[in-house]
């Protein structure tokens, strides 16, 4: 049987992990291609390695099916020999670009060097290769940016709208980029996720963000108020459900099409935090409106600290699904709702890991 051989970046990445978990134990015939950097004097071998363990990839068998080739996806030809590049340009059959720098409090120039040279480095490659390759994109949803409306699954292709945050902004230029790139003899689908959270049987996750990160510093007990909406809702999907819906749909026949990597159901972000308040017994702090937080008298500090979360918990963004749906439904893939159930797995994992010590 020949092998398809997928090139993956963001590996070490929690989504990108669970990808190459994906294709590792769906079938011998994938052969993975991880790109990795150098990090903390830790090699590229081993940290593609320790990603893949922590994900549960255990049999020594699919190990074998891995290689591991060191380079950065900001640089040119990834930094990597003439020679490896070559390889690549001859034996890549897909490509999940994941790799990005999905801080909010990055700069411009820093989430464009990563998160839009990086993806034209991918679309370098892609043109390059012998095959027509199939490349799958790692967006977001909050691609959507400060709009309040709702965001389509289309292609974009112009620039006119505003963002919360460089990353926001960074990943919209990247998905311009892909729509607006001429040397395209391969095929492309952009896969844009809602927010992620640990993995559906257990809660296991490794790059605490956003929610998270409010629900510890909620539960540190230093606000007395913070500025939210109440009817504020977000879409939460679980990592791996995130992974078995990309590479399901990741396929010829869905070529230059988007989808919304997203569950089927949203959640209240008040009623959530309530629970992580009654789960880990602290007191929340008083949500107030955005007018009030202005003429509050929080400190220099105390703002720093809340400014970027603002936006996220006074957010009225809506995602146009049906076309993701209706793909999985095609397939026989039906999707777990983000329930209670799910969330105390969350919390669980979070106390657990000692990431909120309560």
């Amino acid at each position: 049987m020949n092998k398809k051989n997928i090139f993956i970046t963001g590996a070490t990445g929690l989504l990108g992990a669970h990808i190459s978990k994906w294709f590792l134990e769906k079938a011998d015939s994938y052969r993975l291609i991880l790109l990795v950097r150098k990090k903390n004097n830790i090699d590229a071998e081993k940290r593609g390695i320790e990603a893949l363990k922590k994900v549960g990839v255990k049999d020594s068998e699919h190990f074998k099916r891995v290689t591991i080739i060191s380079g950065e996806i900001e640089k040119d030809n990834f930094s990597i020999s003439e020679k490896e590049y070559k390889w690549l340009t001859e034996e890549v059959d897909s490509i999940f670009h994941c790799s990005a720098i999905t801080s909010f409090q990055s700069s411009i120039d820093e989430c464009r060097r990563i998160n839009l040279t990086g993806t034209l480095n991918i679309l370098h490659l892609a043109s390059s290769c012998k095959k027509n390759v199939l490349v799958g994109h790692v967006s977001t949803s909050f691609v959507l940016g400060k709009k309040n409306g709702i965001l389509k699954e289309k292609v974009i292709s112009k620039l006119d709208w505003e963002f919360n945050n460089p990353y926001e902004q960074s990943k919209y230029e990247a998905e311009l980029l892909i729509s607006n790139y001429r040397e395209k003899n391969f095929s492309v689908i952009i896969f844009r996720p809602s927010i992620i959270i640990g993995d559906s049987q257990a809660g296991k996750i490794w790059n605490f963000k956003l929610f998270y990160e409010a629900i510890r510093l909620f539960s540190s007990e230093v606000l007395d108020v913070f500025p939210g909406d109440r009817l504020t809702e977000h879409n939460f999907i679980p990592v791996d459900i995130a992974a078995e819906i990309i590479c399901n749909l990741a396929c010829k026949d869905e070529a230059g099409k988007v989808f919304h990597v997203v569950s089927p159901n949203n959640l209240n972000c008040y009623k959530m935090l309530r629970k992580a308040s009654g789960f880990f017994k602290y007191k929340n702090p008083k949500w107030i409106s955005l007018k009030e937080y202005k003429e509050s008298r929080l400190s220099f500090v105390q703002k720093r600290i809340i400014d970027p979360f603002v936006p996220y918990f006074n957010y009225f963004g809506k995602y146009d699904s049906r076309k993701t749906f209706e793909a999985l439904k095609k397939r026989n893939i039906s999707l777990p709702k983000v329930d209670e159930i799910l969330l105390e797995k969350m919390f669980l994992y979070c106390r657990e890991s000692g990431y909120i010590k309560k």
